[in-house]
């Protein structure tokens, strides 16, 4: 069966649903899965009830933005693609032992394309009793543009995913590197997104892909960056492949993907409140997230 899979970025923060597809893994569950990337990110969900894609990645944040407006009688969570945040702020402060409060007064280049990794570092730094608004935030349209506005001194720090982490670290030398992920706890980072008139009408194709998804999690927890970016660096002809290896050494490290697609009530909540800094209703997993499926 042919499944169209939605994400808003092409990342190896991604990695399951590379491994799945260049290990075979979706074929061997009778899945033809294609990939497609969203031209805007704002309309990633506006794809999948159009019909433009079976299933989406996406952050949480794009679902509790849209509560209110009955999104969550359309569609539904199926289940976590990574674990935590897949985000690392890069500075050029190499031998200073690392703290929030440093961000004070600094100038910080955000990534572009969501507002996400701003919402969960504005949380962080609260919770360690610091300033966010005291940050100087700059957002550029591009990863790129905003690594050369770092190069060029534009900004103290920078905050991005993998592989931009270790393109920069090409171009700028040695940088202090702090992943987020391990200060924001587990949680739902990213989430694959369906149509719940699709699932309850046929949910098989949807627990066969979350199959495939968690064959893909325990390959990355038990192999090698090395073994890991052999099968998907056919995805990423526009990075070298010991790029790509860094990048999944670096996410192995923080456990990025865990070990099961499988969605956690508490940790589903916390991350709402994160992002919204508002507690989550108690009926909130039974709102959003279809959990018999993985």
């Amino acid at each position: 069966m042919a499944l169209v899979l939605g994400q808003v970025f092409h990342g190896p923060f991604y990695a399951p649903t590379y491994v799945a597809r260049g290990l075979r893994f979706f074929e061997d569950e009778g899945l033809d899965v294609e990939t497609r990337i969203a031209k805007q990110s704002s309309a990633i969900i506006d794809s999948m009830l159009s019909a433009e894609a079976d299933i989406v990645v996406t952050g949480p944040a794009r679902l509790y933005e849209n509560t209110d407006q009955g999104l969550p009688r359309q569609v539904a969570c199926i289940g976590q693609v990574t674990a935590t945040s897949f985000f690392f702020l890069i500075s050029r402060h190499v031998g200073v032992p690392f703290d929030l409060a440093h961000l004070e007064g600094k100038g910080l280049l955000l990534f572009p394309g969501t507002p996400t990794p701003w919402l969960c570092l504005q949380h962080m730094m609260r919770e360690r009793g610091c300033r966010p608004d005291r940050v100087r935030r700059i957002k550029l349209p591009s990863p790129q543009l905003a690594i050369g506005a770092y190069a060029r001194g534009e900004a103290d720090y920078i905050e991005l995913p993998e592989p931009y982490v270790d393109v920069l670290l090409e171009q700028c030398g040695p940088q202090r590197v702090v992943a987020l992920g391990p200060m924001l706890g587990r949680c739902p980072f990213s989430v694959f997104v369906a149509s719940r008139k699709a699932i309850e009408t046929d949910p098989l194709p949807y627990a066969r892909f979350l199959r495939a998804i968690g064959r893909a999690q325990a390959y990355l927890r038990t192999n090698s960056a090395e073994d890991v970016s052999a099968a998907i660096t056919k995805y990423f002809q526009e990075f070298q492949r010991k790029t790509i290896t860094a990048a999944i050494h670096r996410y192995q490290e923080i456990d990025l993907w865990g070990d099961a697609p499988s969605i956690s009530s508490s940790e589903f909540g916390r991350l709402y409140a994160v992002l919204t800094g508002r507690l989550a209703p108690g009926n909130l997993l039974q709102q959003w997230v279809v959990a018999d499926l993985c």
